[in-house]
């Protein structure tokens, strides 16, 4: 017939010079041990006893850590971010008492367009328990700030305002006026570090100019305003006094004697005639054509409005 027999078994473990400590009760940690098995005697048997050493290795973990993010459009204030998420993939290991970190109070912080980092990485991190060996797999946390935009119709504009420049009148050179561009707190922009200015082709002749005003850096986005380059206008007057005799008198009125256009421009008038016969007073002018021309031979008439009177007596 079967005999139960009792068994019962008893834990050592064992330090790196072979010394043996009795436990308690069977090992859960890392380390080396030796278990005692002992058959308890009886009528058909004498105690029996037998060991064998065995090991409780680390377990692997891998600890994920994800700093915390944002963006935030530029408006000029600090803007910041704060911590970090942590787990683990083994349910036995304890993030909060197994690991050694920064605080979560560690933050990314600034104020202009781009990006700062937490500085988060694996070697912030520490495994304080033996009984696992961990590999820590980090993603750094950012604030980043984008560019506001200049552009009432994009959603990244906060009132940028861009005031178009006063109408010029025509004085033979380049006019590139330039735009006011203020924030939303009326602090003036700079150009070259807060937008760039682009013209139309022509900045120098009578019509309307398109000035194309450009985010940089802070800033993004880009709006148009237009300003009026405008007509001067010439002057061209004489006056003759002649002596009765009966016969026709004319007045020729000549670009000689015109003022008002831009120096080296030359100004033609022809047909501008007043005529009469009889003693007194004449100032009609007859129909006349007229044309002004740059010093480089280019056509300039249509800067200029004119006005030319003359008296014959």
């Amino acid at each position: 017939s079967a005999h139960q027999v009792e068994v019962s078994y008893k834990y050592y473990s064992v330090d790196k010079g072979g010394k043996r400590t009795e436990l308690s009760e069977a090992p859960v940690n890392v380390g080396n041990y030796v278990v005692v098995a002992t058959w308890a005697a009886n009528k058909n048997y004498p105690e029996l006893k037998a060991e064998d050493t065995f090991t409780v290795s680390p377990a692997a973990v891998t600890v994920t850590v994800t700093g915390h993010k944002a963006t935030v459009v530029f408006d000029g204030d600090p803007h910041s971010v704060s911590g970090y998420d942590i787990t683990a993939d083994h349910r036995l290991y304890d993030v909060d008492d197994m690991v050694e970190g920064p605080a979560q109070t560690i933050k990314a912080e600034r104020t202009a367009e781009g990006t700062t980092n937490m500085g988060l990485s694996a070697g912030n991190f520490a495994n304080t328990s033996d009984n696992f060996t961990v590999t820590f797999n980090v993603t750094d946390g950012s604030i980043t700030i984008t560019p506001q935009s200049i552009d009432p119709k994009d959603p990244a504009y906060k009132g940028v305002n861009v005031k178009k420049p006063a109408d010029v009148y025509y004085n033979g050179k380049s006019q590139q006026q330039k735009p006011v561009v203020t924030d939303k707190d009326g602090n003036v922009l700079t150009e070259g570090t807060d937008y760039e200015l682009s013209y139309s082709k022509d900045t120098v002749n009578v019509g309307e100019v398109t000035v194309t005003v450009t985010g940089k850096g802070n800033y993004t986005g880009s709006v148009e305003v237009t300003y009026n380059i405008k007509k001067i206008k010439i002057t061209v007057t004489d006056t003759k006094t002649v002596t009765y005799n009966e016969l026709e008198q004319t007045l020729e009125i000549t670009g000689a004697k015109a003022t008002g256009q831009v120096e080296g421009e030359t100004v033609t008038v022809t047909g501008a005639v007043i005529k009469g016969t009889l003693v007194g007073e004449y100032t009609t002018v007859e129909s006349y054509t007229w044309s002004v021309e740059k010093a480089d031979g280019k056509d300039s008439t249509g800067n200029y409005e004119i006005e030319v009177t003359g008296k014959l007596t």
